[in-house]
């Protein structure tokens, strides 16, 4: 028998419908047992979907779910009759040391995922919490059987860190290329905002990371050669008020559109009837919403971060936070777009 516990932190698993949940059951298929721990506070509950268990720790504090989730992994495999396990989780930090600790002494193989950049400079400085987690990382990648990263620039990391190359698996997201390029377009940007000449679209979490205000500042600089351009984003999250503000104190309202999140068909017309896709991360793993905007067909430029080198050309690739570069790329684009 062949069992897999994955250790998460994703709520959306504990919805029926959620893209996330799907990707469980396509990855279950290949397994007798498939269990999915995942570190909340308390107010979840079990969940079963086919061979899926889904366990959360409901815990009193966060710092608690790790100690929650080692209890429930290693309880899951003490009371196994089967030696077969794979403890994979989604994560080097609070679910990789959960991990790691549950499987010390067992017969259970440890392997981690790493969806960010843990090795950025970018990432340590971000936040005390990053700062941390920078310091488990080393430790918990070190202790894995198999590393799974999803970029290159990733695995370099990993590598520096004394990881044997044949102990690392690097398998970037899948986005469902061809699904992108068939989806037909249903919501043309040009036709929805006429008054803009050229659209510029970004498409990611409204996080401190993705470094949103920077690229309101680039698109400031833009309108001085281009004053009918537009800058589209889709997306939600903490900063949306902080970036609000900042499109207030520099007069762009009505130029910079915060249009929520948006998804599927929607989202792929979108990618598809913009003039240009911008990137602006100060840290990434991978890069998904890149990868889906050039699956589209979308001229992408984007920040030198996650798998950017191994998704665009160089010469679209500029210096992390490094303005004029980047405004000097997205006008390239755009003057040339209009001479097809």
């Amino acid at each position: 028998m062949r069992n897999y516990i994955s250790i998460s932190t994703d709520r959306n698993l504990f919805k029926k419908e959620s893209e996330v949940l799907k990707r469980q059951e396509g990855y279950a298929e290949h397994y007798d047992r498939y269990v999915v721990v995942v570190l909340t506070t308390r107010g979840y509950d079990k969940v079963r979907v086919r061979n899926i268990e889904i366990i959360p720790t409901n815990s009193l504090t966060k710092v608690l779910s790790i100690w929650s989730a080692y209890n429930a992994v290693r309880s899951i495999i003490n009371e196994s009759d089967s030696e077969r396990w794979t403890v994979s989780t989604q994560d080097p930090f609070e679910c990789g040391l959960a991990g790691f600790f549950a499987t010390m002494a067992t017969q259970a193989l440890f392997h981690v995922q790493i969806h960010t950049d843990p090795f950025s400079s970018y990432f340590k400085s971000s936040s005390l919490l990053n700062w941390l987690r920078s310091i488990v990382a080393p430790f918990v990648i070190r202790r894995a059987r198999m590393v799974r990263v999803v970029s290159g620039r990733v695995s370099k990391g990993v590598l520096a860190l004394g990881v044997q190359e044949k102990n690392i698996q690097l398998k970037p997201i899948d986005i469902n290329s061809e699904k992108i390029k068939s989806a037909s377009v249903t919501h043309n940007l040009h036709t929805a905002y006429p008054h803009f000449d050229s659209i510029i679209l970004m498409a990611s979490r409204l996080s401190p990371e993705k470094n949103i205000t920077f690229a309101i500042n680039v698109f400031s600089d833009i309108l001085k050669a281009r004053p009918h351009a537009g800058l589209i984003i889709v997306g939600e999250g903490n900063e949306r008020k902080r970036i609000e503000r900042h499109i207030a104190s520099l007069n762009l309202e009505g130029k910079v559109l915060l249009l929520g999140w948006k998804s599927g068909d929607e989202l792929y017309s979108y990618y598809k009837t913009a003039d240009v896709f911008l990137q602006t991360s100060l840290f990434e793993g991978y890069g998904m919403s890149l990868a889906e905007a050039v699956a589209a067909g979308c001229p992408a430029v984007s920040s030198d971060v996650g798998a950017a080198r191994e998704l665009i050309s160089s010469d679209r690739i500029f210096p992390v936070n490094g303005r004029l570069v980047c405004r000097d790329i997205m006008l390239k684009i755009l003057n040339k777009r209009d001479t097809l």
